[in-house]
């Protein structure tokens, strides 16, 4: 009923009544107050008592977060188990069976309701509480907001949003949590029915363990094209269409040029404060080296899309569920990444979008940019600030997809190098596993079936490898200018926020945005440099797993196709940074050892200036 389950709709009618008040209860009354929740602890960080006070319910809403998302991002599939539920195999079979469902059903809806109404008491204590201390009123729950809150009529309308926020937002982490512990019960009562009538339900059960069609490998860059693909930077599979020539046109034309041209004409007038200029170009850096990776996906899109085509090949395919498992850890783990990073970069920009209203002194822009108006009065401030929040939001999120996206096609070619060893380590035992134990002959450990599947098997490892080499050569030539300026930009925005850093009060909202930024400036290059180092370890390592194939009795055609495989296998595959360094741990050393460097310099610098 908030707006987290999206039911069926039978009209559009329906569905547009249920856009509204998803948006009026998600995005008004629960982010609204998770955020003044949020901004509250971080002010009072320094008083334990008013941090204990503030930080119960921002912890529950904190952790509401994540019930939100999996029923958002998993709605087909609850809806799909709530109908389940009522399946033909699932009804009782005899008087027991529906005498013991029924006990179920009614005790599941009495702990819904206890809950329910435990939480409706307990907030409307809260509501009642200010209302019954002497002396000066004030607000049921500690919070912050943009105005001043202790006079009327802002004062009754805060408490009426506290009262109904906290009530709503209550009784939708009930009924989540609820709904969850509805259905073990559920499933037990399915396991133990009296009578012997268990059949039908294990196998409807043991189903979900079925294996499934042709593993999707390319789920490691799905999240990134979406968000990709929602703010016009890469195109869907179908072509372009209108809405995404608008998309295309306001968040690359509007948002992304705006912003750059902004900050770009803005260091131009700043030149030779170099206070000024080093606030200024952290950003502008980042969004300059944008313009690679912009570049490399527009231009070369057709050979893009044919990369990304590639990646579901049957050469790629799993060949053993150790492989299925390994290929869904490299899926877990590239989605894990891009969700952090994607996360990080919200929260930055939303402290640089608070920073203003508690900073001291007069109201100034988030971020240091140039505006052909006045920007220190209303209505141009509003404007300006409003801009540069959803611009630095919108660009930031494209630009932590461009490069995940470009660490999840890396993490492609890991994977492929990882299966690519337990094939050749397994060669025999798969083998016979295709054959099922056709022309075995009983004594003898080597037949000619076997002998010509374990060619054939060979061959497929050399096709693979072949694969293998040509999509890490086609990524490297579509971003290997994109990522030699991100290694660049990444050293000198780094060495910039840690002076900035300096100039700041320890734990003030700048100071926790600059930790972030550079958190993710400094993990964006660890990525790369993590799994460039793991491409080359997978690749080195095939001579070794090749050796490890059972070739002892074969025959010496396939021993000399082993030792053509193994010689050239021990060229290690390497990926290039625009031709000048590999993407190794051992690069990322030498890159952290030229950040401190040009950070000594660039503070001798501001030291000799001053």
């Amino acid at each position: 009923a908030f707006g987290n389950y999206v039911p069926e709709f039978r009209s559009k009618t329906g569905k547009a009544l249920f856009i509204v008040y998803s948006v009026i209860y998600v995005g008004v009354v629960y982010v609204g107050m998770l955020t003044s929740e949020v901004v509250n602890v971080l002010m009072v960080l320094d008083d334990l008592q008013k941090v204990t006070e503030a930080s119960f319910l921002t912890l529950t809403h904190l952790v509401q977060v994540s019930k939100f998302y999996y029923l958002y991002k998993y709605n087909k599939r609850v809806r799909k188990l709530v109908r389940a539920i009522n399946r033909k195999e699932f009804q009782p079979k005899n008087q027991k069976q529906y005498v013991k469902l029924k006990s179920y059903v009614q005790t599941s809806k009495a702990i819904t309701r206890y809950f329910l109404w435990a939480c409706v008491v307990t907030c409307t204590f809260w509501s009642l509480y200010p209302l019954t201390v002497k002396g000066e009123l004030f607000l049921p729950l500690a919070g912050w907001f943009p105005f001043d809150t202790s006079h009327s009529p802002v004062f009754e309308a805060v408490y009426v949003y506290q009262a109904v926020g906290s009530l709503l937002n209550g009784l939708s982490n009930i009924s989540v949590d609820t709904l969850m512990s509805a259905t073990l019960p559920q499933h037990y009562n399915y396991l133990h029915r009296p009578g012997n009538s268990n059949v039908n339900n294990l196998i409807v059960i043991a189903g979900a363990g079925m294996m499934k069609p042709p593993f999707d490998v390319k789920e490691m860059v799905t999240l990134n094209l979406r968000v990709l693909n929602f703010f016009g930077y890469i195109a869907p599979e179908s072509g372009p269409d209108a809405y995404f020539v608008v998309r295309s046109t306001v968040f690359l034309g509007l948002l992304y040029l705006g912003t750059l041209a902004s900050e770009i004409v803005n260091m131009v007038l700043v030149a030779g404060d170099i206070e000024k200029m080093t606030e200024a170009s952290f950003l502008t850096l980042t969004n300059l080296v944008e313009i690679c990776k912009v570049y490399a996906v527009i231009k070369h899109r057709r050979r893009l899309n044919n990369l990304l085509e590639s990646i579901n090949r049957e050469q790629f395919q799993p060949r053993s569920l150790v492989q299925v498992q390994t290929l869904t850890d490299y899926v877990y783990w590239s989605k894990l990444t891009s969700k952090v990073f994607l996360s990080a970069c919200v929260a930055t920009c939303t402290f640089w979008a608070v920073y203003p209203y508690v900073d001291e002194g007069d109201l100034r822009l988030p971020l240091a940019a140039w505006f052909p108006f006045a920007t220190k009065a209303s209505p141009g401030f509003e404007i300006a600030y409003l801009y540069q929040f959803i611009g630095s939001t919108v660009n930031g999120l494209v630009n932590v997809s461009l490069d995940t996206f470009m660490s999840g096609l890396i993490m492609v070619v890991c994977a492929q190098l990882n299966i690519l060893n337990d094939s050749l380590r397994n060669l025999r035992l798969y083998a016979k596993d295709e054959l099922k134990g056709e022309g075995m002959i009983v004594g003898e450990l080597m037949t000619e079936q076997l002998q010509a599947k374990m060619d054939e098997k060979l061959v497929e490892c050399v096709v693979h490898h072949r694969f293998i080499i040509e999509f890490a050569n086609e990524l490297t030539f579509l971003f290997t200018t994109s990522i030699l300026g991100q290694f660049i930009v990444s050293v000198v925005i780094i060495c910039i926020t840690l002076f900035e850093i300096t100039l700041l009060p320890l734990m003030s909202i700048k100071f926790i945005s600059l930790i972030l930024y550079q958190f993710c400036m400094l993990l964006e290059i660890f990525l790369l440099c993590y799994y460039g180092n793991e491409v080359i370890r997978e690749s080195t390592e095939l001579t070794q797993f090749a050796y490890c194939s059972d070739w002892m009795d074969c025959s010496s055609g396939f021993k000399r196709n082993l030792i053509y495989f193994m010689t050239r296998s021990q060229m290690a595959l390497k990926l290039y940074a625009g031709g000048f360094f590999t993407l190794s741990l051992e690069t990322f050393m030498k890159a952290k050892a030229a950040t401190a460097f040009i950070g000594c310099l660039f503070n001798a610098l501001c030291f000799f200036r001053s």
